[in-house]
């Protein structure tokens, strides 16, 4: 299969994520310009194919994605009608990674909690989805920080061992349907409590309810949910959370997924 070709914004923000070692690995072809908004993504070639990163309809940069004329558009976070779902990344790849290398997995009985929630509220809207209940009563570990760039309770690593401590972590909407979170406790093997708001199907390979995650309507549904499964269900669904996350969201396994969906789209074309 060919390689993709990316054309970035020289200063693009995106270096800590996947593509910063796409480039170090040579997974794809680079072309820098200055002569595009450096939070957009192009494949093939600038209003081709279009990689959507931003969580919802707007870039950080004020761009509007209706506003984008283009051949194709493959989206991460927000899917929208006529476009084609993929992949999200963590909040730094490369340290969630050596987190992994240097720590060993955590079973069943070495997990010391049953739930976590870790977060920060950057905004309203955010805050919106984050505040609905009293989360905290619910779970045995839980922190939210206000305000977003307010000093966190954790640094990164000790953010992570906290989590692969958890035998399941709460997913909760942030600006948009999927969040870093979800891709950090798949990785580290804690099954996903996911609530309503938040995307597990427009995936490219879609995560599976019961293999996966846990779906729950409202708090005091959590302690009911996670008492059905057993040592051996949990067991089976934290080594199916890290297979997927190996699958689908590492970096290695995304150039993958951006491949496989940009060669159907050659494909359709030709017909």
């Amino acid at each position: 299969m060919n390689k993709i070709k990316l054309m970035i914004h020289k200063n693009t923000p995106f270096r800590n994520c996947h593509i910063g070692n796409w480039i170090k690995y040579n997974f794809a072809d680079i072309v820098y310009t200055q002569g595009i908004d450096s939070r957009l993504i192009w494949i093939n070639g600038v209003n081709n194919i279009l990689l959507w990163e931003a969580d919802e309809k707007y870039t950080s940069t004020g761009i509007c994605i209706d506003d984008i004329k283009c051949n194709h558009k493959i989206m991460m976070n927000l899917v929208l009608p006529n476009t084609f779902p993929s992949f999200y990344w963590s909040r730094d790849e490369n340290k969630l990674m050596k987190f992994i290398e240097d720590n060993k997995y955590l079973s069943y009985h070495e997990r010391k909690y049953n739930t976590v929630f870790l977060g920060s509220i950057q905004n309203n809207y955010q805050g919106g989805f984050r505040t609905t209940y009293d989360w905290g009563k619910y779970l045995d570990v839980h922190h939210l920080n206000q305000g977003g760039h307010n000093k966190h309770k954790y640094n990164q690593e000790e953010y992570y061992y906290k989590l692969s401590e958890s035998k399941f972590g709460l997913c909760l909407r942030g600006g948009g349907p999927k969040s870093w979170r979800e891709i950090e406790y798949l990785a580290l093997g804690t099954v996903l409590i996911a609530t309503e708001a938040v995307d597990m199907d427009n995936y490219h390979n879609p995560l599976i309810e019961n293999t996966h995650y846990v779906r729950i309507q409202n708090p005091k549904e959590i302690k009911e949910k996670i008492s059905e499964i057993s040592e051996e269900k949990w067991t089976e669904m934290s080594k199916a959370c890290m297979d997927w996350y190996n699958n689908n969201c590492r970096f290695d396994a995304a150039i993958k997924i951006l491949e496989e969906i940009v060669q159907n789209i050659d494909l359709k074309q030709q017909i």
